[in-house]
């Protein structure tokens, strides 16, 4: 689902709903949505996601050039996210 795909059907919503999160396809449990990554890639075959780009802040958290893949994969996507 794209962005705008999202923010269309969130539009329509009760906008004081909490947001909630299946942790699997099947519905085993839920969480609630605490945090939204921005700026990131994924390659749906690998099930991976990476950082687009290596900031000073993302190096004092630990993350180094092996956290950003191959940025040149034809079937990396540019996406956001969620985590409960």
């Amino acid at each position: 689902m794209k962005v705008k795909n999202l923010i269309k059907k969130l539009e329509k919503m009760d906008q004081n709903a909490e947001v909630v999160m299946s942790i699997d396809p099947e519905g085993n449990g839920y969480s609630s949505l605490k945090q939204i990554l921005e700026d990131m890639g994924f390659v749906e075959e690998e099930g991976e996601i990476y950082i687009n780009k290596l900031t000073k802040k993302d190096r004092e958290e630990g993350f180094s050039e092996m956290d950003l893949g191959d940025l040149k994969d034809p079937n990396r996507v540019n996406c956001i996210v969620f985590y409960p």
